[in-house]
């Protein structure tokens, strides 16, 4: 088999360029994406042979075992969609249109299909997830020309990321959010932009309490945050401390509570947060993880903080990171809606309201803009 590199500005340059060289029987058997050094700018590079089919399929699973995980997944899109009060599904704003110059009428061939899976892979979709979105795409074959795949991929992968809002509002009580996570996702920066919005563009009125005091300088982190924006500002040292700040507080439209980054793998420390959390009840407890982590690490983070019952994820670091297939993996793996997504330091500026047909732009393009 010859076997050569194409790189190209973006899939569809390099896989022309794949054409040209080995003609219609070329496929790729690889595929990555990665940022030029001197230009700075995004390289799609596939590795191309002659004589093979591209694979969807985990050669480490079995068909019957592949079968089992789509299945499950599909359950769980049933369930975040399905069930009435399961999670709040933000609405839809409809996929962004597209100009294509192929002619309307013209119908999708199998190498255009293949176009999809390979994009696919290179944003890190699981490829069980792929291969629902490929199920979906053969169901919908009739309707599908080369003018429309790109819409109905969008609209597809739109379909399985969850979505949920933060609904404050004025009342006897004040709404309370944690934000919780690992060391060193942001999220006392992700707390300060959260209290900046609601507090400047809402004209609510806002607390934060961290008990973060472990991490030096955390809290002269939020001291001057709260100086500087005239946001109360209060720290549990211990457990004793949270009847009196929920006291002060009572006033309050919304109240956010900081915590400790803790590792995933340590049980007491994660136990300690717990026992605070009791203390708060917050209404809203969400997961805040990193966008450049690794599938492996976001899974084990997602699966061992469900101690704290997590209602909803924050992807931070979206500005950092080369792909985004995670976003959806997570979110549907875990069944869990995303709130908000975090594009740099900024305060309030950085912060985006999870939108599903947002997020499956950026998920197909790997682009933010």
């Amino acid at each position: 088999m010859k076997i050569k590199k194409i790189k190209g500005e973006n899939l569809r340059d390099a896989t022309e360029r794949v054409k040209n060289e080995f003609g219609d029987d070329a496929i790729i058997l690889s595929s990555k994406i990665y940022e030029d050094e001197i230009t700075h700018k995004q390289i799609f590079e596939l590795t191309v042979g002659i004589d093979a089919e591209p694979e969807i399929d985990n050669d480490d699973i079995s068909e019957e075992g592949r079968e089992e995980i789509v299945q499950e997944l599909e359950k769980k899109l049933r369930t975040v969609h399905g069930e009435e009060g399961v999670i709040t599904i933000a609405p839809s704003k409809g996929i962004p249109k597209f100009s294509v110059s192929s002619p309307e009428n013209e119908k999708v061939t199998k190498k255009d299909l293949k176009e999809v899976i390979e994009l696919l892979k290179i944003m890190e979709v699981d490829v069980e997830i792929i291969k629902i979105v490929m199920d979906h795409l053969k169901n919908s074959k009739v309707l599908l020309t080369k003018a429309n795949l790109k819409k109905h991929v969008l609209a597809i992968l739109s379909s399985m990321i969850n979505t949920t809002k933060l609904n404050i509002k004025k009342s006897s009580e004040p709404t309370i959010v944690a934000v919780v996570g690992p060391t060193g996702v942001g999220k006392t920066t992700c707390i300060a932009k959260l209290a900046a919005i609601t507090k400047i563009l809402h004209k609510l009125e806002v607390g934060i309490v961290t008990i973060d005091t472990y991490r030096l300088g955390a809290i002269d982190q939020l001291k001057i945050f709260s100086e500087i924006s005239d946001i109360d500002l209060l720290v549990a040292y211990e457990l004793k401390d949270v009847p009196a700040i929920l006291e002060k507080f009572k006033d309050k439209d919304l109240i956010l509570i900081d915590t400790v980054g803790r590792s995933q793998k340590n049980r007491n420390e994660l136990a300690t947060i717990k026992s605070f959390l009791r203390k708060f009840k917050p209404k809203e407890t969400y997961l805040a993880l990193s966008s450049t982590s690794s599938k492996k690490n976001l899974f084990d983070v997602s699966e061992r903080f469900k101690i704290f019952d997590y209602t909803a994820l924050i992807f931070t670091k979206v500005d950092e990171a080369v792909d985004f297939g995670n976003l959806l993996n997570v979110s549907l793996n875990m069944a869990s809606p995303i709130v908000y997504l975090t594009n740099g330091q900024v305060i309030p500026d950085d912060i985006i309201a999870a939108e599903s047909d947002f997020i499956a732009k950026i998920i197909y393009s790997g682009r933010l803009n």
